[in-house]
């Protein structure tokens, strides 16, 4: 998946503590593009 240029690693970790479901949605969209 590339999406080391939409969301740096440091931000992944700090947004899932802020709000959890932005990373389900996030993976879901991402997935939902892939396919």
């Amino acid at each position: 998946m590339q999406a080391s240029h939409l969301a740096p690693a440091g931000a992944v970790p700090a947004a899932s503590r802020m709000n959890p479901r932005v990373i389900v949605v996030a993976v879901g969209v991402l997935a939902a593009h892939a396919i």
